[in-house]
C-alpha cells in the first residue's frame, strides 16, 4: 500500500507528531501505520490526546500512552504535525441534546486551534466528513445535518488558521472507511455484512432503496495524509475519500464472495430516492497517484477488516 519513500520522509522528518482523538478508529490505525514503518521508535514521536487518560493497545500489543486533551497546552514549542480527529461523532448527536452536543463539539474545536500556536504546529490534517456535503440537505436527519454543520465550521475556522499563518491544512471529507480497529460495527455497512459472516448467518441487507457506498482502506488514507503532510511542497489540500462505488446488494455480494458466506433474499425496491454516500473518487485516485500511494483492493479491505472482527468478536 505504501512504498519506501514513505518510511524515507518519516526518518528524514523529525518533527513530533501529534494525535488527538487518538483512541478512535483513525487515529489507531495511524498508529498502527507508524509503528509498521519505524518500529517502537517512532511512538516515541507521538503525543496523543483524547477524551481521557488511558493506555491505547495495537494489535501487535504495542502500548502507547494518552493523555486528556485538555493537556495539549502543556506541550512546549516545537515543530510538529498535529492529526486532528478529536469529535463527537453522528451517533452522539443522535442521542445528545442538540445545544450540549454543539457545545461539546466547539469547545474541542477551539481548544485545539488555541493550541497549534504555542505547541508548533507547522501542519494540520483535519478528519472532516462526508456529512458535511448534508449540513442543508433537507432529506438528510436533524443529527447529519447538526453534524455536517459542525463538521462545516471546522473546515472553515481550521482554513482559516491556515491562511493567516502560512501553515499547512489537509482538509479530509472522510466518507467510509475500511480495515483493523473499526468501531460500532452494527452502525457500519461493510462491518455489520462481515460480522453476519463471521456469525455464521446469511449477510442481512435492509435497505429498501438503492443505497450506495464507497470504500477506501484506513491504512491506505493515513499514508496518504502523512506523504503529503511530509513531502518538500507543503501544499495545502482539500478533497473527498474514495473508492469502488457500489450499491448495498453489490457490497453485500462482494463480502460473501470474499469470506465464502452467503447473501439472505433482499427486500423488493419500494423507493426509488438513492442515498449516495459517496465523495470524488476521481480526484482522490489522482491525489493517491501524485503520491505514489497503492490502491487496497476491495477484495483486501474486506479480507483484512474480517481478521480485525474475528480477533475481538
Amino acid at each position: 500500500m505504501f512504498d519506501s519513500d514513505l518510511k524515507d520522509l518519516l526518518k528524514a522528518d523529525d518533527r513530533r507528531i501529534i494525535i488527538t482523538g487518538a483512541g478512535g478508529w483513525l487515529g489507531l490505525a495511524l498508529l498502527d501505520l507508524l509503528d509498521k514503518l519505524l518500529g517502537p521508535s517512532a511512538l516515541e514521536r507521538v503525543h496523543c490526546f483524547g477524551s481521557s487518560e488511558r493506555t491505547l493497545e495495537l494489535v501487535n500489543g504495542r502500548k502507547v500512552p494518552q493523555q486528556p486533551l485538555d493537556q495539549i497546552t502543556q506541550l512546549a514549542e516545537r515543530p510538529s504535525v498535529l492529526f486532528h480527529f478529536a469529535f463527537l461523532t453522528k451517533d452522539r448527536a443522535e442521542v445528545m441534546d442538540d445545544d450540549a452536543y454543539c457545545k461539546a463539539n466547539r469547545a474541542i474545536q477551539q481548544l485545539v486551534l488555541n493550541a497549534l500556536g504555542q505547541i508548533g504546529a507547522q501542519s494540520v490534517f483535519l478528519a472532516s466528513s462526508g456529512a458535511a456535503y448534508r449540513a442543508s440537505d433537507a432529506s438528510a436527519t436533524e443529527a447529519m445535518r447538526i453534524y455536517g454543520r459542525l463538521k462545516l465550521e471546522d473546515e472553515i475556522d481550521f482554513s482559516k488558521w491556515a491562511e493567516q499563518s502560512g501553515k499547512q491544512l489537509i482538509a479530509v471529507r472522510i466518507f467510509n472507511v475500511s480495515g483493523p480497529y473499526v468501531n460500532k460495527i452494527s452502525a457500519y455497512a461493510l462491518a455489520s455484512f462481515i460480522a453476519d459472516v463471521l456469525r455464521g448467518q446469511p449477510i442481512v441487507v435492509k435497505a429498501t432503496r438503492p443505497v450506495y457506498r464507497s470504500y477506501t482502506s484506513a491504512e491506505q488514507l493515513m499514508s496518504l495524509a502523512l506523504t503529503a503532510m511530509l513531502s518538500a511542497e507543503q501544499q495545502s489540500l482539500s478533497f473527498d475519500t474514495g473508492g469502488k462505488k457500489l450499491e448495498m446488494r453489490e457490497l453485500a455480494a462482494e463480502v460473501a464472495a470474499a469470506l465464502n458466506g452467503s447473501v439472505a433474499a433482499v427486500p423488493a425496491m419500494i423507493d426509488d430516492a438513492p442515498d449516495d454516500y459517496t465523495g470524488d473518487a476521481a480526484g482522490y485516485d489522482r491525489l493517491m497517484a501524485k503520491y505514489n500511494i497503492h490502491e487496497v483492493p476491495l477484495r483486501q479491505q474486506i479480507l483484512e477488516t474480517a481478521s480485525y472482527l474475528k480477533n475481538i468478536m
